[in-house]
């Protein structure tokens, strides 16, 4: 349900017991051992379960927690100040400069493919499911890409954000 709700006692009691159940009683970490999460300080961590994302399910004493690892840190990729950045469905990463018309592609490594020039400053990005490419650009236009073709709608002078809603449509 995407939310924690207070479950009544005995159903909180049968969870528990499936949960235990079903965990390798050799992973439980030792009762009254401190182990510090960030700025919490947990005790008796009875239950340590790793998802298929990397993060850590823990119990203790006082609550459940999720522990979500750091991945990696950051690349610096030699580029000016980003204004708006999107990944697209074959992995090319879209970055539009702050003071320049440009957009800068890179590759999935972040090795830079080609620049491209849009006539104004570009202030989003988004890729819908057909493939297409939308620029918002200010002052401009609104700019959609298919392949190597473009179009533009300069009616749309001052485009901030690019939005898909559940059925698709452009916003």
């Amino acid at each position: 349900t995407c939310r924690f709700d207070t479950l009544p006692e005995a159903q909180k009691e049968l969870l528990q017991k499936r949960l235990y159940a079903s965990h390798n009683p050799n992973q439980i970490i030792p009762k009254e051992k401190y182990t510090q999460l960030g700025n919490l300080q947990l005790l008796n961590i009875r239950y340590d379960y790793p998802d298929k994302d990397g993060n850590h399910w823990l119990i203790d004493d006082h609550g459940l927690y999720i522990a979500t690892p750091i991945i990696s840190r950051g690349q610096h990729i030699g580029q000016e100040e980003v204004r708006a950045m999107s990944r697209m469905s074959n992995g090319e990463i879209w970055a539009a400069q702050r003071c320049s018309n440009h957009v800068a592609v890179y590759d999935s490594t972040l090795r830079l493919i080609r620049t491209e020039d849009f006539g104004a400053p570009v202030y989003c990005i988004q890729e819908t499911e057909n493939g297409h490419i939308w620029l918002g650009t200010k002052p401009g236009a609104l700019i959609e890409r298919n392949g190597t073709k473009r179009q533009t709608y300069p009616s749309v002078r001052n485009a901030y954000d690019i939005l898909l809603d559940k059925q698709g449509r452009l916003w």
